[in-house]
């Protein structure tokens, strides 16, 4: 039997006392934690047990820890070693050898993540409707999908939401709007980006507004609880319009993206982008979308939303400003 296999027999066995088969972890103030290494981020462990939900841990206050099964463990340096987690020294941990490779000891500063979750989209799909009959005759209906995908260094969004309404048997809304944007992360907050944005609003004589442009984006925060970027840029703006004549102008683009989960059941977003004109001073247009999300089982959530667009300068008799509630159902992935 080797030193190093003694050690962490006795670390086992002394250290700890409980199920065999779960992590270990040992803190600097002496508490003892049994469960399931699930990630680290951000110096951040999280530790999923079955007497509690998972518990958050700073790696700062970690003195050893031992899993009983292999971990992947990305380095900040781009190395990506996989093993079992033994104890090393103070603010250390010992990965595992393997064939080829021996035992590795390393600072949590090293340590980019421990387990990250696979590259995947996650996004939702909600669905909205109303239906009046009696005095007034009305049906409405929204359909809406958002979708992101965050690699190491890159991040693409997608976002959709088109609406229609009749009332006594004439259409009183049909309104189409996307966007799309690609990101580019050269540090850990700044970023460069490639958006494009469309609208198509039969009652703000649009068959199809088109901006499209590149910018620089700054990432405040972005965790599994808060989300704060700010973006600045340029665009080319297109307007094809239904009756008047059709526009096409250089904007400046500014944009913020917010997002905040309050409790485990409340979500509050805020997406605002606003267009000011390069060449008319004065002239802009704007898109703001804040919503409550309250979230049900099984990935479902409810939500309230509130859209309000502004163009500075519309076609002849169409109205600068226009508010949207919408209440549906959605489906988070």
């Amino acid at each position: 039997m080797t030193v190093k296999t003694w050690i962490v027999g006795v670390f086992f066995l002394l250290i700890f006392q409980g199920n065999a088969f779960a992590d270990k972890i040992l803190m600097k103030n002496g508490d003892r934690l049994r469960g399931t290494v699930e990630s680290v981020k951000d110096g951040v462990l999280i530790l999923k047990t079955d007497y509690s939900e998972s518990i958050k841990i700073q790696t700062s206050g970690i003195k050893k820890i031992l899993t009983s099964k292999s971990n992947s463990i990305h380095m900040k340096n781009g190395e990506i070693l996989r093993g079992r987690i033994l104890p090393g020294k103070i603010d250390q941990i010992l990965i595992e050898g393997s064939p080829g490779r021996g035992e590795t000891a390393l600072t949590w500063e090293e340590v980019a993540a421990i387990n990250p979750p696979p590259n995947k989209w996650h996004g939702s799909l909600s669905v909205g409707g109303t239906l009046d009959s009696g005095n007034t005759e009305r049906v409405a209906a929204s359909f809406g999908a958002k979708a992101k995908r965050r690699f190491k260094n890159d991040r693409i969004v997608f976002n959709f939401l088109t609406r229609y309404a009749e009332e006594d048997d004439k259409i009183s809304a049909r309104n189409t709007y996307g966007d799309m944007k690609f990101s580019h992360f050269f540090s850990d907050q700044w970023y460069v980006y490639l958006g494009m944005e469309l609208l198509s609003d039969t009652f703000k004589d649009l068959h199809l507004r088109t901006t499209i442009g590149p910018g620089l984006g700054y990432q405040i925060w972005e965790d599994d609880i808060k989300e704060l970027s700010f973006e600045a840029g340029a665009s080319y703006f297109s307007e094809d319009r239904i009756n008047s004549p059709d526009l096409q102008f250089a904007t400046a683009r500014f944009a913020a993206n917010y997002s905040h989960k309050i409790t485990s059941h409340l979500t509050f977003t805020d997406q605002m982008v606003i267009f000011p004109s390069l060449e008319n001073f004065g002239d802009h247009t704007l898109r703001n979308e804040a919503a409550i999300n309250t979230h049900l089982k099984n990935g479902w959530t409810v939500i309230f939303a509130n859209i309000w667009e502004r163009d500075s300068a519309p076609s002849p008799g169409i109205k600068k400003d226009d508010l949207q509630w919408l209440v549906s159902l959605g489906y988070v992935f």
